[in-house]
């Protein structure tokens, strides 16, 4: 058998910790995107002015369309800053 190095279970625990984060970056988008529609519905609709249940999704789409808009601009300022701190942590090394 060959032995595991240290820097490998440095990695991986990096890795798992990354995984964690990501599943609690979801859920907390999640929570998000439900207050938000949720938000928007209570707040801006006359829910009577609907005459299908076509205008409402439609309506969702939309406010989902402008959340994923923000979560991937905010993704991928995150992932920049994510790339430089690694960039430095190897260079450190």
């Amino acid at each position: 058998m060959s032995k595991i190095k240290q820097t490998d279970i440095t990695k991986l625990s990096q890795l798992e910790q990354q995984i964690e984060q990501l599943k609690a970056q979801k859920k907390k988008q999640e929570a998000q995107l439900s207050h938000k529609i949720g938000g928007y519905l209570l707040n801006e609709l006359d829910l009577n002015m609907i005459n299908s249940s076509d205008e409402l999704y439609k309506i969702m789409d939309k406010v989902i369309e402008e959340f994923n808009k923000d979560i991937e601009q905010n993704g991928s300022n995150r992932n920049n800053k994510n790339l430089k701190e690694n960039e430095i942590n190897q260079n450190s090394k």
